[in-house]
């Protein structure tokens, strides 16, 4: 699997279970990542979840917090 340039920007159309499972990855991976969902204020629950993810993430040991 080739890697990904890490300056490139991730956008993921639809942030339902899979979309933000697909946005997390990208994330750990070091990506900026840009969510996108037609469902008014979809987005912005998404990116809580996917925040709340992650921070299990590092409280796990799984994922070096970054402290931004």
């Amino acid at each position: 699997m080739a890697i990904l340039d890490k300056t490139l920007q991730v956008a993921v159309i639809g942030v339902g279970t899979m979309g933000a499972g697909i946005a997390q990855v990208a994330a750990a991976a070091g990506h900026e990542v840009l969510l996108f969902d037609a469902a008014e204020g979809a987005a912005e629950k998404g990116k809580a979840r996917l925040d709340k993810g992650l921070a299990a993430q590092v409280e796990r040991g799984k994922l070096m917090s970054l402290g931004i």
